[in-house]
This record gives C-alpha cells, structure tokens and sequence, in this order.
C-alpha cells in the first residue's frame, strides 16, 4: 500500500486525518474514536502524498473560524491565531516554535470552550501536527 495515500481525512471539518497505517480500520464511532478522529458526516476523502497536510489543515480551520458564533474568547480569538500561524508556515516563514504555539492553542480552546463543536474544533490542526 506504500505510495498510495499519505492518509484519509473524515469529510466533517472536525474529523481530523487518519494516517495510511489505519487503512484497514473499521469505519464505526467506536473505531474512529480509539484513534481521536470521530465520523462526522460519515464521508470519507483519501489523498495520494502530493497533498500538503498543513495546507489541508489550513483549508479545515478557515471553515471553523468562520463558522464560530464568537460567544468564547478561547475560539473567537484562539483559532483565528491557530490559522494565522498555518498562514505563516504555508508562506515558508514558520519556525519550530510556532508548532509548539499551535499545540498550546490547540489544548486552551479544547478546554476553555463553551460549546462541544468548538473544544472540537482545534482537531484539524492537532491532529495534523500530531501525526505529520
């Protein structure tokens, strides 16, 4: 299977991505779980290794940023950052403390938020930095 696909992304914005090495893994909530991804809409997108994570990542945040109500500091502020720094990264300006950064953020708005959608919506780029 090598070559084939870097991994498969859970089409919900709060998915996250699973790496080619659950390939074979059962598309069920308890599955999914056992490896921090959920099912989301239930779709499914399977990309070769010509695709950028961080770009994907980037794309997914973009959409939670514009979609946040804004009642929460933690996600009205917090991911319009976490998306200010993958914009600095995909320029070619990031620096190795910025992953540190996004980690950082990634753990306040997953604890500090007000709605379940939104302690979610730091998956897209956690999970990206947590196995790319």
């Amino acid at each position: 299977m090598e070559g084939i696909s870097k991994q498969h992304k859970q089409e919900d914005h709060l998915g996250g991505c699973i790496p080619k090495e659950y390939l074979d893994i059962p598309i069920d909530y308890e599955s999914l779980s056992s490896i921090g991804s959920m099912m989301g809409s239930g779709g499914l997108i399977v990309m070769d290794d010509t695709k950028c994570m961080v770009n994907l990542a980037k794309f997914y945040l973009g959409f939670t940023v514009d979609e946040s109500c804004g009642k929460c500091t933690p996600c009205r502020i917090g991911t319009k950052r976490m998306l200010e720094i993958l914009e600095k990264i995909t320029q070619g300006d990031g620096e190795e403390e910025d992953l540190k950064k996004l980690e950082e953020l990634c753990e306040n708005i997953k604890n500090a938020s007000v709605c379940g959608l939104r302690s979610n919506s730091s998956k897209p780029s956690n999970k990206h930095n947590e196995v790319f």
